[in-house]
């Protein structure tokens, strides 16, 4: 560990290497850059290596003012990178990063997050308040984010309205598997304008509203919505992929089609997606999902870990199917519930793996498939009430 109330400067030549390495400048009112990396220059570590400047003065003549610099011909070696400045400009400018793990630039207050040259890592973390300056390709093998410092800080995306801007010429920058923006701490709106994705796309706040206000264009790719607070969706989400709403908090309750839940999917939100498949939830949740009735045009995956999952509408899947599965509570049709598909095979299961099922509709057609069959799995079928549906085995 290097502790200074001055600058840190490796020139050509210089050599660290450790396990957990730490340079840190704490001089929080010193011109010039706090930390930077010559041509030249290595650090190799075993485990981590981090690199924080507490500098915030970013006016030497607008020349050699930036906080930590990390220039062509430095070579850094480490399977995680943390970089962090106090307010100071945080600058890539080529050197050479074998990260295989994730590498963390963070940065508060008004200047960018610069990266000035070709960049080649594992995973990304850009973290800031204000837009990143990509003016240099980004290819990750993992996933790339875009994340506010502040929890309150909007995010426009592609051109929407918000402090943190992801830019649709910064996206297209970026190659990789995933592409994440947002955090689950997050309390800020998050805008989203539109864009035509070339990767998986992720979209996660804790309680910031999400308005997606333009077409998202996935090709094949998944889009995936993570936030505990109803979204609104102006304009579509299209692919042939996949697409889930899940809470950003487990506990969270799930309300679909008009259903009572703080994340509530409303019919107006699955009327603008078109998918090769949507799943709402995930087997890490505690809270109930409860849907209304529902015409869906995709097959639909319901998840839950203890929540229960209640049917209380007509689930009308056409030629789709319906897969529900909640590892430790129970799955219910209430009085109107019900659900019908025209899918062949199995196209309607219901999984209450330590659970109960109960069927409150007085039909005996709730469960309909009619060019297949439906399947109902529970902890101890003598403990279900089938109501008045007719099944072949107990």
């Amino acid at each position: 560990n290097n502790n200074t109330s001055g600058g840190i400067v490796l020139n050509s030549g210089a050599d660290l290497i450790g396990n957990n390495i730490t340079l840190h400048s704490n001089s929080p009112t010193s011109y010039g850059a706090q930390i930077r990396l010559n041509s030249g220059s290595q650090i190799n570590a075993t485990n981590s290596l981090v690199l924080k400047d507490e500098g915030s003065r970013t006016d030497l003549d607008g020349t050699g003012y930036a906080g930590v610099v990390m220039s062509s011909g430095a070579s850094v070696t480490s399977p995680a990178l943390t970089v962090q400045t106090g307010g100071a400009e945080l600058s890539y400018s080529g050197a050479t990063l074998n990260v295989s793990g994730t590498a963390a630039f963070i940065r508060p207050g008004a200047t960018p997050i610069k990266i000035n040259a070709a960049l080649s890592i594992g995973n990304l973390i850009l973290e800031a308040d204000t837009a990143p300056t990509l003016s240099a390709a980004i290819t990750s093998t993992g996933t790339v984010i875009f994340a506010p410092y502040t929890a309150n800080t909007p995010i426009g995306v592609a051109g929407a309205a918000g402090a943190l801007q992801v830019s649709s010429g910064a996206l297209n920058n970026i190659t990789a598997p995933l592409v994440t923006i947002g955090a689950v701490g997050d309390t800020g709106a998050m805008n989203v304008g539109a864009y035509t994705w070339a990767n998986n796309a992720q979209l996660i706040t804790g309680s910031g509203l999400v308005t997606v206000s333009g077409a998202q264009a996935l090709g094949s790719h998944s889009f995936t919505l993570e936030t505990n607070t109803s979204p609104a969706f102006s304009s579509t989400v299209t692919t042939t992929g996949a697409v889930t709403i899940l809470p950003a908090t487990t506990s969270t309750t799930i309300g679909v089609a008009g259903g009572a839940g703080t994340l509530g999917i409303s019919a107006g939100v699955l009327g603008n997606i078109s998918a090769g498949n949507i799943t709402i939830g995930s087997i890490a949740d505690t809270g109930t999902m409860t849907l209304n009735a529902y015409n869906w045009n995709a097959p639909l995956s319901l998840l839950s870990g203890s929540g229960n999952i209640a049917i209380n509408g007509a689930e009308a899947m056409g030629g789709n199917t319906l897969f529900a599965d909640t590892l430790s509570g129970n799955i219910a049709l209430g009085a109107s519930g019900s659900v019908t598909s025209s899918a062949a095979g199995t196209p309607i299961t219901l999984v209450a793996k330590a659970g109960n099922f109960t069927d409150s509709n007085a039909s005996a057609s709730a469960l309909s498939a009619t060019s297949g069959r439906w399947l109902v799995y529970s902890t101890n079928p003598a403990s279900d009430n089938d109501g008045a549906l007719v099944n072949s085995f107990r």
